[in-house]
């Protein structure tokens, strides 16, 4: 999403990036410097209009729920993982 650094990027859209996301220019640096008090304003008021949600690669795969809950499938996958491929490492 180029609106909020003039990089190309996944994101989670919001209304800044489906208003201007589409007219946003290529300068990486100035617009990050542009943008920067509108997201730190955002962030202090909680809003996620005027802030970056990088969605990464592998976003559409999130699941909501409690973190707790979360944290430890993540954690019991690591381990899982960790187990599996532990003798690649010798």
């Amino acid at each position: 999403m180029r609106v909020f650094s003039g990089r190309t990027a996944r994101v989670i859209r919001n209304r800044m990036h489906d208003e201007y996301g589409s007219r946003a220019s290529r300068a990486y640096l100035e617009v990050h410097h542009l943008t920067s008090p509108l997201r730190a304003h955002g962030r202090a008021v909680g809003a996620q209009d005027p802030i970056n949600l990088w969605g990464g690669q592998a976003h559409r795969m999130a699941t909501a729920g409690p973190a707790e809950e979360i944290t430890g499938r993540v954690a019991g996958d690591a381990r899982e993982a960790i187990a599996t491929r532990a003798g690649w490492l010798r």
